[in-house]
């Protein structure tokens, strides 16, 4: 299915999405140049809801394991990459990028030209994100409603990443 990812200033890169028809991500984007580790990205909470570009054009070549894991989830808010392989091959692999994308529900933008998105968020700064798999029309935010959904984004980070709970202390 086609999506679109756009970002803040109005920049559209085209290309496929995975994650069904309601596959939708919102949030910052950053990139990634390693040439290995996309699923120990995928499980690093550094990049908690975070819409990831990994720049290496093959993603998926030698699928996933739990070995691999960084943490017992996947905290990325998104995906977009070059070309998705849907068979890896690897003595520890268990299951496809494909399949574990699916089970975390993390929407995947593939055949997007990552390298033109890179030099985009390089030359311009941190940028928000938007991907959808239906047409869409993007509203600017004045400086107050942006300040406003960056802090609830933080807010929704920390709580994604520690859990509080609290204990009823009594005295005997």
């Amino acid at each position: 299915m086609k999506g679109k990812l756009i970002l803040e200033d109005g920049s559209i890169f085209r290309g496929q999405i995975f994650g069904g028809s309601n596959a939708t991500a919102v949030g910052e984007v950053v990139f990634n140049t390693g040439m290995t580790g996309y699923q120990e990205i995928l499980t690093d909470p550094s990049y908690c809801r975070q819409i990831v570009t990994l720049t290496y054009p093959l993603i998926g070549n030698y699928g996933t394991a739990k070995i691999f894991n960084q943490s017992y989830k996947s905290f990325v808010g998104g995906l977009v990459i070059g070309e998705l392989c849907d068979f890896g091959s690897n003595c520890a692999m268990e299951k496809s990028l494909s399949d574990y994308l699916a089970m975390q529900k993390i929407p995947c933008l593939y055949d997007v030209d990552t390298r033109a998105v890179t030099k985009k968020i390089r030359s311009a700064g941190i940028m928000m994100l938007f991907t959808r798999s239906r047409r869409v029309i993007l509203i600017r935010l004045n400086l107050k409603m942006r300040m406003h959904h960056l802090l609830w984004q933080w807010i929704l980070v920390l709580s994604s990443i520690y859990s509080i709970h609290f204990n009823r202390w009594a005295a005997k």
